[in-house]
């Protein structure tokens, strides 16, 4: 596995910091995250390992990606509907401006799944649909404010959107692994 010093570097000392000239650059992030994670090769089963953790990767990104772009579908299929849905909970957005905040949304939830489902720029993907999911817990699941009978169903879905927050994070965190755009576009460079 080729490992990037710079960034060890910067791991191994808290206080070293980037140079003027920018030490660390989008390119080197992305090259070490389409790298899996070491595995012993002492069993002979590293390679597969890895095949393993591409793989497990793939369907990770995919499965997170799949619940964003069936409710950007669903979101473009009734523009309408979903302007209402949110003229309704976020009271303080003027009625003019509703179609603009239902086309952020939209776009949010379209540019964000498809960046994380290909692996291409993965970290904005996540970054993108971490946006989109901070004003959904805060104003669309509120669970606190609703009444009692309706809490339960609120709140599970709070929990579910939490989960899938602390999933994109992990996304921003370790990148889009091995089989993904990025990582074909780093060997591209090599």
């Amino acid at each position: 596995m080729q490992v990037n010093m710079k960034l060890l570097n910067m791991v191994d000392d808290p206080e070293a910091q980037p140079s003027a000239q920018g030490d660390i650059r989008d390119e080197d992030l992305e090259e070490q995250s389409a790298q899996p994670p070491p595995a012993s090769e002492a069993d002979g089963k590293g390679a597969l390992l890895n095949q393993f953790w591409g793989v497990a990767t793939l369907l990770g990104r995919f499965y997170i990606a799949y619940i964003f772009v069936r409710a950007g579908y669903s979101h473009i299929a009734d523009f309408a509907g979903t302007q209402g849905f949110i003229a309704a909970k976020l009271t303080f957005i003027p009625e003019g401006l509703t179609p603009f905040a239902t086309v952020a949304a939209i776009l949010l939830l379209v540019a964000g799944s498809l960046l994380v489902l290909l692996g291409y720029q993965c970290r904005w993907g996540a970054l993108l649909l971490i946006l989109f999911l901070i004003p959904t817990l805060l104003f669309f699941h509120n669970y606190w404010a609703y009444p009692e009978e309706a809490r339960g169903l609120q709140e599970m879905f709070f929990q579910k959107n939490l989960a899938i927050l602390g999933g994109l994070l992990f996304v921003m965190a370790h990148g889009a692994g091995s089989i993904s755009l990025d990582a074909l576009l780093a060997r591209w460079r090599r």
